[in-house]
């Protein structure tokens, strides 16, 4: 059995290293609902049973346009991020997502916020480098495709965060 999770967790490790490498070459884009998108991104970590103490609330706009991008890649990004803020919850918690239509500026908002451990403020300047991680088995890679996936898109991403409050 430990070789075999052992095995595992290399396999995931290849694979998101694969996935960063490909997000400089890939091109293919459609138009994609953000809330949507969300959505089955709830709906995949809602199945896991270390999350069960821990509440998902969503305050969706509206009136959302749609974007150009890979929905594939946008729900790798967001799963990324709501992993990452359940997993900064050490067993209840709340984890709220809003999305809101900027219309003077022609973007879209999306804030995914918890009130989990937090990130020290040394480290919230390293997380979206590449193979930087604080998780014993992480590889580093969640969050700087995050950040790849969204600059990519013309977007960017910020983090507010306050140790033992959460993060945003």
């Amino acid at each position: 059995k430990p070789i075999i999770d052992e095995v595992d967790r290399i396999n995931k490790i290849i694979e998101q290293m694969l996935s960063y490498s490909r997000l400089s070459i890939e091109n293919g884009f459609d138009f994609v609902d953000i809330n949507l998108i969300l959505d089955k991104c709830i709906d995949a970590v809602s199945f896991h049973k270390q999350f069960k103490y821990i509440t998902i609330e969503k305050d969706y706009a509206d009136d959302l346009p749609y974007i150009e991008g890979s929905d594939i890649r946008i729900q790798q990004a967001f799963m990324n991020i709501l992993l990452n803020s359940m997993q900064a919850i050490d067993n209840e918690g709340i984890v709220k997502i809003k999305t809101e239509s900027l219309m003077e500026t022609k973007q879209i908002k999306i804030s995914i916020s918890d009130n989990g451990i937090g990130i020290d403020k040394n480290e919230k300047k390293k997380i979206f480098e590449p193979f930087y991680t604080t998780k014993s088995h992480g590889t580093g890679l969640g969050l700087s495709i995050v950040n790849k996936v969204i600059r990519k898109l013309g977007g960017y991403c910020e983090v507010e965060s306050t140790l033992g409050k959460g993060s945003i």
